[in-house]
């Protein structure tokens, strides 16, 4: 086969190497891309020959020194691309196996830049290229390695030790696609609005969790339902009429949400005669057992003991019980109420109400309180005790009016703990907002507006405050606002 090889090649006929011990076949018959090297390498397990000998081993007997370990096998002519700059020609038309960029960088001593630059209308040969060339123009840059992307990808994070949720959250201004993959996903967003059947393109596995949950307990959920209302809601319950909707605290915030989307949210599914309840993602990282344990209560799928409430005898509880106890059964935790009660039964402290004086009843109405926790113990189903522990109350204290607040993504306005009790809806409060950390301390945690007041900042973290807003200076440490569905201010009037 003297110089055969190198001929057909020449000429733009097609060949196949097949190895004689695997039968493998490789359309590289010269070795340009160096893969008959690799794989003799690894079956045969020899020291490969330097590329001078291999040189001087083709020039003095006239094939190749990878011939001995295949067997060749000539095909159908194929295309052939001739160089520009001499008479050399490849069948690897598009530079698959880099032979053709070898070639200009060994003989001709430039790159294919430079080469493209001699002959554009050869970058349709160089499709790699092109895109490379194409995303020069159009495309974001990773903020950890300043790498030029496309888009954010999964593979790229996982090369940073990083997922796609902490990226976001520690580089919030980070783009994730270029501009052209942007105006796509905005047309794609567009349909997904306007198409009912059309899949959800991200599910998290919190709600995941949730509906395997409540499917353990026996109830059928509808998943990304888009027929109830304009607009799509994680999990519906369509027997009692219950909505499940999972917020991601970034997500969820106001620079993708505004200050209503929650309220009208729930206001929509209302004019249904569903409701909807919202769960915040904080919730369920910190407390996900009380959030279970309202979502079975809301359900009515709880099969806990029950204890009766005139078992249970009410006395006055130290702070410390309270807040103990507060910490376990609230899903908001303890508070800085001034009076406490715990019922107990069997010596064991099953729960508790806290009151405390209200704004305005230090001055204009003395004997006006507030409610401002109510929990049982998660384990036990404790019958009546909420309106003994208010009695209780009453009966030991000067008492004129007790108000108090119920978030309306948890409670039923028509059916919930204050109606049963002698309580009168007052109002609904607009929309207010907490604080969602994006990084420090309380890095995914929402924290009341109260903490990030211009005098706290300045105290706490020693920055400097003139002639910033309070919303400038948390946007600085890492918090963006997220707003809820309201409150809904109830009354109970003792005469």
């Amino acid at each position: 086969m003297e110089y055969l090889l190198k001929n057909y090649y020449n000429q733009g006929l097609a060949g196949e190497m097949i190895c004689k011990k695997t039968g493998k076949t490789f359309s590289d018959y010269t070795n340009a891309s160096g893969a008959l090297t690799k794989h003799i390498q690894k079956e045969y397990d020899i020291e490969i020959p330097s590329k001078y000998e291999r040189s001087k081993y083709l020039g003095k007997t006239g094939k190749y020194w990878h011939e001995d370990f295949f067997d060749f096998n000539l095909v159908n002519k194929k295309p052939v691309r001739k160089c520009q700059h001499c008479d050399w020609s490849t069948v690897d038309i598009e530079n698959k196996t880099g032979c053709f960029e070898v070639h200009l960088n060994q003989v001709h001593n430039i790159t294919l830049e430079k080469h493209l630059e001699l002959y554009p209308d050869d970058i349709k040969y160089h499709k790699n290229f092109q895109k490379q060339l194409e995303l020069n123009k159009d495309h974001i840059e990773c903020t950890i390695c300043n790498a030029k992307l496309e888009r954010m990808t999964k593979q790229h994070l996982d090369l940073h030790g990083i997922s796609f949720s902490e990226y976001k959250l520690k580089y919030p201004n980070a783009k994730i696609f270029n501009d052209r993959l942007t105006k796509i996903s905005s047309q794609v967003l567009k349909q997904r609005n306007q198409q009912k059947n059309f899949k959800k393109l991200y599910t998290s596995k919190a709600e995941t969790e949730i509906y395997d949950y409540l499917n353990s307990k026996g109830i059928i959920l509808e998943k990304t339902c888009r027929s109830l209302i304009d607009g799509e809601i994680d999990l519906v319950d369509h027997q009692r009429k219950i909505c499940i909707e999972f917020n991601g605290g970034y997500f969820h915030s106001e620079k993708f949400k505004d200050k209503n989307y929650h309220l009208n949210k729930t206001l929509a599914c209302g004019n249904k005669g569903y409701r909807l309840i919202h769960i915040f993602e904080d919730e369920w990282i910190f407390n996900k057992e009380l959030v279970l344990n309202k979502i079975e209560h809301i359900f009515n799928v709880n099969n806990k003991s029950k204890i009766y409430a005139r078992k249970c005898n009410i006395i006055q509880i130290d702070s410390k019980t309270k807040n103990e106890f507060l910490n376990k059964n609230h899903i908001q935790g303890q508070d800085k109420s001034k009076i406490y009660y715990g019922a107990y039964y069997n010596n064991n402290l099953v729960a508790v109400m806290c009151f405390s004086k209200t704004t305005l009843s230090k001055k204009d109405n003395p004997d006006d309180w507030e409610l401002t926790r109510f929990a049982t113990d998660i384990n036990y189903n404790v019958v009546g005790i909420g309106s003994k522990l208010i009695n209780h109350f009453i009966k030991n204290n000067k008492v004129n009016n007790i108000i108090s607040f119920a978030d309306l993504r948890w409670v039923d306005p028509n059916n919930n703990f204050y109606i049963k009790n002698g309580f009168k809806q007052v109002s609904i409060s607009t929309p207010d907002y907490s604080y969602f950390a994006t990084k420090g301390p309380h890095k995914n945690m929402r924290i009341h507006k109260t903490n990030l007041r211009k005098n706290k900042i300045k105290s706490y973290y020693g920055i400097d405050i003139k002639n910033k807003t309070e919303l400038e200076l948390a946007t600085e440490l890492g918090y963006i606002r997220i707003y809820n569905c309201g409150l809904i201010k109830y009354c109970y009037e003792k005469n």
